[in-house]
């Protein structure tokens, strides 16, 4: 399994240009073409040669919207969302039919780390692994259909137990969790606190903890598996109102037949993250969340889970002069995805 950053090459020949094309099967309704075309060589050189991670990019990144109506249809075809595996065919004007010249499975892979191997490493990376007894995991599996947690209990023994990823969703945020790569887990950490305070999974551990903490983050990560995040710090929220008025003709003797009226109120809710206190370590994984193109809140109080955009962030250092150690402070801006407009 390939990541989308890293540069694959394919030679298509030589003394072209050659007339290719890049598809996918879904398993369900045929072959979607990403890209057809000509490719000639480059000055000079001879070979004929294409960069399939640029072309297939923005296809991979979106791919839940071009299978959403696969799996509205049936649930059970979440399997054949992810992986996708990407051919490269030449066409052939001899026997006037497509020949394959390269065929790889890809994975939604922006981290740009060497180190792992998205077919096998769990896309997992929480940023300080610290969970409230209120929210959700989300273990995305590298592949297959299933993945081993290791549950811990306070006095440090443990156990092991076998989670199977959905193939089934109440509503769009769970559609989005678990068509991302091979699907995702979704459990409740109340499901295991208080008899376990620590879970394992992935090569990563999770403390669980009963906190006066009011929300959390859920995010794909750079290496395109589900995290999330607990907000320590303070929360912001602030509504700004848009108006749309409009002119009527008016009756100064009737108090109904008003000159002005209000057509459409839009409101835009916004947020204000303060993430507390993180270490060096902790804040080297922050850029998992910060660069994420898919994002939501959680209020742990009322229980919704709605998504939003990152629109900014601003950072704070503070170090302590007795031992040198450094700590940092986020506050990410963020606005709400969806629109609330009253005509």
């Amino acid at each position: 399994m390939l990541p989308i950053w890293k540069d694959h090459i394919v030679t298509l020949g030589s003394a072209g240009p050659y007339r290719f094309r890049i598809f996918y099967e879904d398993g369900n309704s045929g072959e979607y073409v990403v890209y057809e075309g000509r490719a000639f060589a480059r000055p000079g050189e001879t070979a004929v040669k294409v960069r399939v991670n640029d072309i297939i990019a923005d296809v991979l990144q979106r791919r839940i919207d071009i299978v959403k109506p696969i799996i509205d249809d049936d649930p059970m075809n979440l399997s054949m969302v992810l992986p996708i595996v990407f051919e490269v065919d030449v066409w052939d004007a001899d026997t006037d039919s497509w020949t394959q010249v390269d065929r790889d499975v890809w994975a939604p892979d922006w981290s740009y780390v060497s180190g792992i191997d998205p077919g096998t490493d769990a896309p997992t990376a929480p940023i300080t692994g610290r969970a409230d007894k209120r929210q959700l995991f989300l273990f995305s599996p590298a592949s297959g259909h299933s993945a081993t947690i290791t549950r811990i209990r306070p006095s440090g023994t443990s156990s092991t137990q076998t989670k199977y990823i959905q193939d089934t969703y109440a509503n769009a945020f769970e559609l989005d969790v678990i068509t991302n790569r091979a699907g995702t887990i979704i459990l409740k950490a109340s499901d295991y606190y208080p008899t376990y305070d620590r879970v394992r999974f992935g090569g990563e551990t999770w403390t669980i903890a009963e906190t006066c903490c009011r929300y959390v983050l859920y995010y794909i990560n750079a290496f395109g598996g589900w995290d999330s995040f607990l907000i320590e710090g303070l929360t912001d929220i602030a509504d700004t109102q848009a108006r749309t008025v409009h002119a009527n003709e008016y009756d100064n003797a009737d108090a109904s037949a008003a000159g002005r009226r209000v057509s459409v109120n839009e409101l835009t809710r916004g947020y204000t993250f303060r993430t507390g206190w993180l270490t060096d370590d902790e804040s080297a994984r922050m850029h998992h969340l910060l660069n994420s193109t898919d994002v939501y809140v959680h209020d742990l109080v009322d229980g919704t889970i709605v998504p939003v955009t990152l629109t900014g962030s601003d950072t704070r250092y503070k170090t302590f002069r007795t031992n040198g150690r450094r700590f940092i402070d986020y506050t990410i801006t963020a606005q709400l995805a969806q629109e609330r407009m009253r005509r």
